[in-house]
């Protein structure tokens, strides 16, 4: 049973997983008690002015073309925000003198995460602790099988309402280097959420991750992207798919209540191969229609979208947007007012495409995928 105790620790259970949402459910007064926690909890520090800026009502529109690409004019979080740390390498090592999210002020924490009555180790299923664990400046490895705090952290540069970050016990210093209990928390919070609109991405180092502590981001969205509803083309029977016609070529995983461990396991070991292969790589999860050549709505699918892509270093010089887990999943947040209005599908897709795999790259790597997973 879900509740918030006095130290504002939100606890749920499996048995809070929302397993499904009518197409109907778009109402406010329809959330879920995670939702509306999080979002009173955001309203009141916007009210309170803990944010760089006021989002407003940012500026959409949905681009002309095929792939429905929803871009948001958001000038102040290309101008406003943090600047980003300098990234060199998809394994660098946490460095605490820079900033991280111990750093934060305390009353960025809106709250803690805990799942109740959950074996803490039950998803590991032959990981071992190495392959789950962190890499600090000096080279250690840090046990990470437990799942016991997560805060949730505004971003004090928003790029959408409720947007907030994901920190897995934020003591340990972890890097930006995906975890196995990471992915856990991030689909468990979209499981606990009765919004279509709530989303999560994940950017890896050299994939325009900008703090090097592991994070992942979470926000409400509130229109319709094109990752959630494209056809895609099974690589493997009911474990893993690839996207069509997408041009950022992606693995993709459907996930529901019911199988959510299993797909956990198979995504970790997907991005794990990317890590040992050096290879920058993208996330975005977010409700959606069923998998395959003719998607449905069936009101419980995840759909679970992995990006390998071309690493980037430092900050890239796109004057519209930058190739990140947003922009993977179809939702643009545009840094200017002219090429807000002036976009278009060719160029969303000639940027995309530019940061994906060569071909042949992206097939030897589908083929080490379908290995893995196959053993």
């Amino acid at each position: 049973m879900i509740s918030v105790d006095m130290a504002s620790v939100f606890k749920y259970s499996s048995k809070d997983f929302v397993s499904h949402i009518p197409p109907e459910a778009e109402s406010r007064e329809e959330r879920s008690t995670f939702d509306k926690e999080l979002l009173s909890r955001w309203d009141e520090a916007a009210e309170k002015g803990f944010f760089r800026y006021l989002l407003g009502n940012l500026p959409t529109r949905v681009i002309e073309g095929s792939h429905g690409f929803v871009a948001q004019l958001n000038v102040k979080r290309a101008t406003d925000r943090r600047v980003p740390q300098e990234i060199k390498s998809t394994k660098q090592p946490f460095k605490p003198q820079e900033f991280n999210f111990n750093k934060v002020k305390p009353h960025e924490i809106l709250m803690e995460l805990s799942h109740e009555g959950s074996d803490p180790t039950s998803l590991q299923n032959g990981i071992s602790h190495e392959a789950n664990g962190t890499h600090t400046e000096g080279g250690q490895c840090t046990n990470n099988d437990r799942v016991e705090k997560v805060q949730v952290i505004i971003n004090i540069s928003p790029l959408e309402y409720g947007n907030v970050l994901l920190v897995p016990r934020p003591e340990l210093c972890q890097p930006q280097i995906a975890t196995l209990e990471m992915i856990q928390i991030g689909v468990e919070t979209l499981l606990l959420s009765s919004s279509r609109s709530y989303r999560i991405g994940y950017n890896s180092l050299c994939a325009f991750a900008s703090v090097n502590h592991l994070h992942m981001h979470a926000y409400y969205v509130d229109h319709r992207l094109p990752i959630e509803y494209m056809h895609t083309r099974e690589v493997i029977a009911n474990r893993f798919h690839e996207t069509v016609d997408w041009s950022a070529q992606s693995f993709m995983l459907g996930l529901t209540k019911k199988n959510y461990k299993s797909v956990i396991r198979d995504l970790f070991a997907m991005v794990k191969l990317l890590q040992d292969k050096d290879i920058a790589h993208n996330m975005f999860f977010s409700r959606g229609l069923t998998l395959g050549p003719n998607p449905e709505e069936d009101g419980q699918t995840v759909r679970l979208l992995l990006w390998p892509r071309l690493s980037s270093y430092g900050v890239k010089a796109s004057d519209a947007f930058n190739g990140a887990c947003c922009e993977l999943g179809g939702h643009l947040p545009v840094k200017r007012e002219e090429r807000f209005n002036n976009l278009t599908e060719k160029e969303c897709c000639e940027l995309l495409q530019s940061d994906s795999l060569p071909g042949e790259e992206y097939e030897r790597l589908k083929a080490d995928m379908k290995s893995i997973l196959q053993q």
